[in-house]
């Protein structure tokens, strides 16, 4: 894989259609097309799709209409096209797969075949353990011999696929949240990027995607930010060039809940159905990240070189706490 950068900034929304978009979309769509504008370069709009139980078509199809609704509107993407199609997951599996075969051949990922008994096994003997913090995975797999694994494949068990993580600290500048710094230590175990189902993880078809799409920006929730160094780490391995992050506050509820589709968050369709205008629902957003004084109605064009991220992360401690109705 080639680790050529992008010429000019490259950003990109990349939601899961599991529901319809929700104000907390709506907040991380509206910065990140800021951030893109703001530096003159092409926003990509992207479909996680890899979860074949929870994504639907309708959801998927829903996506350009709300950004229309909302003014935003993708230079490249899903329902726009583009030099790096398709942008769906689902569409994108043989990247994945030449990925996952590379990563495999040169010994980076390892067969775990840990199940939740054991894994409640080992956290119970964690604290027991001579040789210091659990590492890998629970059972650590990553340790067992190729016999063992051998056996346990002949017994019939599927083992999901690890990627066996190289760096044990790393260090790397948040626009939004400034200096961060990360050190390998327990529950920092190494991620599942092929399930025992053969469905591929979000790890590996996140970075893959980034690459290929040569994403140089990404602007997601603060929820994300503790995968950050492990998503780092394998784009490194891939040969792949590590785009810029940015980690924006969380809308949550009264009771510190995200607002999620799981959660029962006011779509924005139900809002344009009650009548609110995309003007209201963009100046309320504006005036949380503070591009203007009050949340006035405004269009998104109006707020281009007014985002400071730097001053977002300052103005809140990663999380909004919002009343929908």
């Amino acid at each position: 894989m080639s680790a050529v950068m992008a010429e000019g900034i490259r950003g990109r929304f990349a939601p899961s259609p599991t529901g319809f978009l929700h104000l907390g979309h709506a907040w991380v769509a509206l910065l990140s097309w800021l951030q893109v504008r703001g530096s003159g370069g092409s926003w990509v709009l992207r479909v996680e799709d890899l979860d074949p139980d929870r994504s639907r078509d309708v959801y998927a199809e829903a996506l350009r209409e709300d950004l229309t609704w909302l003014g935003l509107d993708p230079d490249e993407g899903f329902g726009v096209g583009g030099l790096h199609a398709p942008y769906r997951q689902s569409e994108r599996v043989d990247r994945y797969e030449a990925a996952f075969r590379a990563l495999r051949e040169r010994g980076e990922v390892y067969p775990c075949f840990c199940t939740r008994s054991r894994v409640r096994e080992a956290e119970r003997g964690a604290a027991l353990a001579p040789h210091g913090p659990l590492k890998g995975c629970p059972g650590r797999c990553a340790e067992r011999p190729e016999r063992e694994r051998r056996r346990l494949v002949a017994e019939g068990e599927r083992p999901h696929w690890r990627y066996r993580v190289r760096r044990s600290r790393d260090e790397w500048e948040d626009g939004c949240r400034g200096h961060q710094s990360w050190e390998r230590g327990e529950g920092n175990w190494d991620p599942i990027l092929r399930r025992r189902d053969g469905t591929f993880g979000y790890m590996l078809a996140v970075v893959v995607d980034d690459g290929e799409m040569q994403i140089t920006d990404v602007l997601r929730g603060d929820d994300l930010l503790t995968a950050t160094p492990i998503q780092r780490d394998l784009f490194g391995t891939l040969g792949l060039p590590v785009p810029r992050y940015a980690h924006v506050p969380l809308l949550v509820d009264s009771a510190g809940r995200r607002l999620s589709k799981r959660h029962g968050a006011l779509a924005l369709r139900e809002l344009r159905r009650s009548g609110v205008k995309p003007e209201a629902v963009i100046g309320r957003l504006a005036a949380w990240a503070g591009c203007v004084e009050r949340p006035e109605p405004c269009r998104p064009g109006e707020l281009i070189g007014l985002l400071d991220l730097a001053k977002v992360g300052r103005r809140w401690p990663g999380r909004i706490v919002v009343q929908e109705r």
